[in-house]
Protein backbone atom coordinates (compact mmCIF):
# COMPACT_ATOMS: atom_id res chain seq x y z
CA UNK A 1 0.00 0.00 0.00
CA UNK A 2 1.88 3.59 -0.94
CA UNK A 3 2.41 5.81 2.10
CA UNK A 4 4.99 8.02 2.98
CA UNK A 5 6.13 9.18 5.99
CA UNK A 6 6.54 12.71 7.27
CA UNK A 7 9.83 13.48 8.38
CA UNK A 8 8.33 14.25 11.83
CA UNK A 9 6.93 10.65 12.17
CA UNK A 10 3.28 11.02 10.56
CA UNK A 11 2.30 8.40 8.06
CA UNK A 12 0.19 9.68 4.89
CA UNK A 13 -1.89 7.25 3.75
CA UNK A 14 -1.76 7.24 -0.21
CA UNK A 15 -4.25 4.53 -0.86
CA UNK A 16 -7.18 6.74 -1.88
CA UNK A 17 -6.78 7.72 -4.91
CA UNK A 18 -6.91 11.16 -5.09
CA UNK A 19 -5.07 11.13 -1.41
CA UNK A 20 -6.88 13.75 0.55
CA UNK A 21 -3.31 14.89 1.54
CA UNK A 22 -2.06 15.16 -1.90
CA UNK A 23 -1.75 17.96 -4.20
CA UNK A 24 -0.61 19.17 -7.77
CA UNK A 25 1.32 22.72 -7.94
CA UNK A 26 1.01 24.19 -11.04
CA UNK A 27 2.89 26.67 -12.57
CA UNK A 28 0.42 29.84 -13.87
CA UNK A 29 2.15 29.23 -17.62
CA UNK A 30 0.84 25.31 -17.51
CA UNK A 31 -3.04 26.58 -16.62
CA UNK A 32 -2.84 29.73 -19.17
CA UNK A 33 -1.46 27.07 -21.92
CA UNK A 34 -4.83 24.72 -20.89
CA UNK A 35 -6.87 27.45 -20.90
CA UNK A 36 -6.08 28.58 -24.36
CA UNK A 37 -6.82 24.85 -25.44
CA UNK A 38 -9.97 25.03 -23.22
CA UNK A 39 -11.31 27.77 -25.18
CA UNK A 40 -10.59 26.63 -28.71
CA UNK A 41 -12.81 23.24 -27.96
CA UNK A 42 -9.43 21.49 -28.45
CA UNK A 43 -8.92 19.56 -25.40
CA UNK A 44 -10.30 17.02 -23.67
CA UNK A 45 -10.19 15.37 -19.81
CA UNK A 46 -6.94 13.56 -21.07
CA UNK A 47 -5.44 16.53 -22.52
CA UNK A 48 -5.91 18.68 -20.14
CA UNK A 49 -4.44 16.33 -17.33
CA UNK A 50 -1.67 15.93 -19.66
CA UNK A 51 -1.08 19.42 -20.03
CA UNK A 52 -1.22 20.17 -16.24
CA UNK A 53 0.83 17.37 -14.95
CA UNK A 54 3.65 18.22 -18.08
CA UNK A 55 5.63 20.67 -15.37
CA UNK A 56 3.52 19.99 -12.24
CA UNK A 57 4.94 19.12 -8.81
CA UNK A 58 4.13 16.71 -6.23
CA UNK A 59 2.70 18.26 -2.83
CA UNK A 60 1.95 16.63 0.45
CA UNK A 61 1.01 18.40 3.07
CA UNK A 62 1.26 16.43 6.56
CA UNK A 63 -2.36 16.79 8.85
CA UNK A 64 -0.36 16.70 12.20
CA UNK A 65 2.23 19.29 11.62
CA UNK A 66 1.31 20.97 8.24
CA UNK A 67 4.27 20.92 6.96
CA UNK A 68 4.93 20.90 2.81
CA UNK A 69 6.26 17.93 1.27
CA UNK A 70 7.31 18.75 -2.59
CA UNK A 71 9.25 16.55 -5.04
CA UNK A 72 10.42 19.36 -7.26
CA UNK A 73 10.34 17.35 -10.61
CA UNK A 74 8.31 13.84 -12.10
CA UNK A 75 10.35 10.41 -10.64
CA UNK A 76 12.92 12.93 -8.00
CA UNK A 77 13.66 10.76 -5.42
CA UNK A 78 13.42 13.17 -2.57
CA UNK A 79 10.96 15.56 -1.12
CA UNK A 80 11.84 19.27 0.05
CA UNK A 81 10.13 19.77 2.96
CA UNK A 82 8.69 23.24 4.74
CA UNK A 83 7.15 24.43 7.51
CA UNK A 84 4.72 27.14 8.08
CA UNK A 85 6.21 30.11 10.25
CA UNK A 86 4.87 31.20 13.74
CA UNK A 87 2.24 33.53 13.09
CA UNK A 88 2.68 37.32 12.78
CA UNK A 89 6.62 36.64 11.33
CA UNK A 90 7.14 38.99 8.52
CA UNK A 91 2.91 40.64 8.45
CA UNK A 92 2.64 44.24 8.58
CA UNK A 93 0.48 44.45 11.50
Amino acid sequence: MPKYRCRYGNVLDLVECPAPCEYLLVSEKQIEAAGEYVESDALDREGLFAILDKESRTVYECPNCGRLHIRKSLGAPHFEVFRREDEGVGSSE
